[in-house]
């Protein structure tokens, strides 16, 4: 069924006016906002890139968010998604639960964001179980070569497709799928001009990426080393730890429920209980970094089956037992502790998270 052949008029006044408060009654949002459509279509299906225009904004007037020209984050054969954008001159974008995701227009291509875009118009979150989203677009922000469906009306090729709980490269850029697969796409406001920044509260726990690779035959006391060296010599106070598992003990059982877990720039990473990570990790200085993480667990409470998981404990690097890696542009737990499967003969470069007690 296509999309297009569902859409009602929209009727003035379907939308509020600026200064959306969601309806949880949480903050009010007079922000562009940035979401992942809840429906799937297949992408070859739309038609045209009007369709989908057409789409974001029927969505965007059921979900009664705040007035505004909405359209799809897609690239086409003649246009960048980027350069569509940026035509527009609009700066800032929040998720429809008003965290911010990007200020500009070259941040949000890049996926140099504070919040991954994750949830739906309606603000529930579509980031689980490796959603796909249709892009069309490179991380540059610029067409996916032939990979639009034609522009959205064929669908026999391929189109560049991203994750919604990714950053980095990851949320537009992963790989192309055929265009006859449902999947989702983004749509984003182009009518304000209003910032977005993260100020860090301080009474917050440090989060970050080790800056250099640990060895993995090294055991885990030396990860933890390697954190508190990091944190001492960056300047920052407090008891630093790894947050990997070792047989027995899961990685919540090593930090107490408290303030939650944020970045330098202020984000928050993981909740204070230990529940859900939110956004993936950055390094000390800010910069996100595609590496390869210590994870060992796909939930923070999860105990290794048994020592053999964790490489005997992260000391045995001739075990051809999967090791579960994370992916440092992933904002969920299974992705950011253990989306990858490698085994413990890993050669690569292996970094760990760290978090302050």
């Amino acid at each position: 069924m296509r999309w297009l052949g569902v859409f009602a008029p929209l009727v003035c006044g379907c939308f509020s006016k600026p200064g959306f408060t969601p309806g949880d009654g949480g903050v009010t949002i007079d922000h562009n906002i940035i979401f992942v459509t809840s429906d799937t279509q297949n992408p070859g299906d739309f038609g045209s890139l009007a369709a989908a225009d057409a789409l974001c904004e029927q969505l965007a007037g059921f979900a009664q968010l705040p007035e505004n020209t909405y359209v799809a984050y897609l690239s086409t054969s003649t246009q960048g998604a980027l350069a569509r954008i940026k035509a527009t001159g609009a700066v800032g974008w929040v998720r429809p639960d008003g965290k911010p995701v990007a200020n500009t227009v070259q941040s949000l291509a890049n996926g140099s964001h504070f919040y991954p875009p994750r949830l739906d118009e309606k603000g529930r979150d579509q980031g689980e179980d490796n959603k796909r989203v249709a892009t069309g677009t490179l991380q540059s922000g610029a067409v996916a070569g032939a990979a639009t469906c034609n522009d959205y009306a064929d669908p026999g090729p391929l189109v560049e497709i991203g994750y919604a709980d990714a950053t980095g490269r990851l949320w537009t850029e992963y790989a192309s799928n055929g265009c006859s697969t449902a999947m989702r796409i983004y749509c984003l406001g182009t009518e304000l001009k209003n910032p977005v920044a993260v100020t860090r509260d301080p009474a917050t726990r440090l989060a970050f990426i080790s800056p250099n690779p640990v060895v993995l035959s090294t055991k885990r006391p030396a990860f933890d080393r390697a954190c508190q060296d990091a944190a001492d010599a960056a300047g920052k106070a407090g008891t630093f730890l790894a947050a990997v598992p070792v047989g027995g003990e899961a990685i919540k059982a090593r930090f107490p429920d408290g303030a939650p877990w944020t970045r330098i720039d202020g984000v928050e990473v993981i909740d204070g209980t230990m529940t859900e990570q939110r956004a993936p990790f950055l390094d000390l200085t800010g910069q996100q970094r595609e590496l390869d993480v210590l994870g060992g667990a796909n939930s923070f409470s999860a105990q290794p089956a048994s020592t053999e998981e964790t490489c005997n404990d992260w000391s045995d690097t001739t075990m051809n037992r999967d090791l579960l890696v994370g992916d440092t542009l992933r904002s969920l737990t299974k992705q950011g502790f253990s989306g990858i499967a490698k085994t413990c003969t890993i050669t690569d470069p292996v970094h760990v998270y760290c978090l302050q007690q």
